[in-house]
């Protein structure tokens, strides 16, 4: 086996490839009846060792070298972890004082939960460390390089319209997670999916998606990093997959006119409909604070109230049907201030 280098660029056919280099596979037909987790779904972590000599020199690698542990997955809220770790040795054959040696370390930790038949999140955690000694430090000429890396492939059904997200972080790795409707959609061939990519020092990145009920979604992410002769190298990565009621609140009420309503946690998809809630500053019994609010998605009004008083509410109506939105609110109070609320949402379609 031998582990490449992510490129960015190029984000779905490297996610195939890591996936059969990490010797994971998943069969794509759905089954009779829904199932929260696949029992194929799996996760592994690797290591491997490559070189590439100077013009006309040969090196001769010993060592365990090359390695694979595989761990499957169980979406059980427990975190499951498989670490695993090698070494090799590079000698150049014309030079036996020329010697490089290496050691690398790839682990992850995978936690699947789900919640009302279906998955509700998954987390990755990866950290390698990879450490490179040679004998005549920048001079080698065998210049060996060390990868580790890790791969998950997980098939999954869903119950319901359900709002994806992902984020990945990471730090000294590249990592990159993808989401997909179908095999076809995570290959790129057709149909829906998002694609998380993070890498360097310190990159994140993130994606978002709502994904039709049914059978046979899969999700793949990758974590590597890697080092070259003379050095070593380390890093660790992270990736975050939330899955959500569509129409759900992405963000707290903001703006100063938060005290005095809050906006709703979350849009009725079936109704398109949600109720914002007047609180106590908003004044008790008929001695309203307020003499007036408008709330707008976009330039397009969608519910209105005159002095509100606590625990009163206000039903906003015709709420989009399609694509995340904002709801903004305009209060004017008693005093002549005008004050906002503001509040984002996922998409219910």
């Amino acid at each position: 086996m031998r582990i490449t280098p992510v490129r960015r660029a190029r984000a779905a056919a490297v996610l195939t490839t890591a996936v059969a280099l990490g010797g994971l596979s998943l069969a794509a037909a759905p089954s009779a009846d829904a199932v929260v987790l696949d029992p194929l779904s799996a996760t592994g972590a690797a290591v491997g060792f490559d070189d590439d000599p100077a013009l006309g020199v040969t090196c001769n690698q010993t060592g365990t070298g090359d390695k694979q542990v595989p761990l499957p997955l169980v979406a059980d809220g427990q975190p499951h972890t498989v670490s695993v770790s090698s070494d090799a040795t590079d000698t150049n054959a014309g030079d036996a004082t020329d010697v490089t040696s290496a050691t690398a370390t790839s682990t992850r930790t995978v936690t699947v939960t789900q919640a009302g038949g279906q998955l509700s999140h998954v987390s990755m955690s990866d950290s390698f460390s990879a450490t490179m000694n040679s004998s005549k430090g920048a001079a080698q000429k065998c210049n060996m390089s060390a990868f580790a890396g890790s791969q998950a492939m997980l098939q999954f059904d869903l119950v319901k319209p359900t709002f994806v997200s992902v984020s990945a972080t990471a730090r000294g790795m590249v990592t990159e997670a993808v989401v997909a409707s179908s095999a076809d959609a995570l290959s790129g061939i057709s149909g829906a999916s998002l694609i998380a990519v993070a890498g360097g020092k310190h990159g994140s990145g993130e994606g978002h998606l709502l994904l039709p009920a049914g059978t046979s979604y899969i999700g793949v992410s990758i974590a590597q990093g890697g080092a070259q002769a003379p050095t070593g190298a380390s890093g660790s990565a992270v990736v975050d997959i939330s899955f959500d009621e569509p129409g759900l609140a992405t963000t707290k009420t903001t703006g100063n006119g938060k005290k005095y309503v809050d906006l709703p946690d979350a849009d009725n998809c079936a109704t398109n409909t949600a109720v914002a809630t007047w609180k106590a500053k908003a004044g008790k019994k008929k001695s309203s604070k307020v003499l007036k609010a408008t709330f707008k998605v976009g330039s397009a009004k969608v519910g209105s109230a005159k002095k509100p008083v606590k625990k009163k509410t206000t039903t906003l109506k015709a709420l989009p049907v399609e694509g995340p939105f904002t709801i903004t609110g305009k209060i004017k109070l008693t005093s002549g201030k005008t004050v906002t609320v503001s509040r984002d949402y996922q998409a219910c379609s």
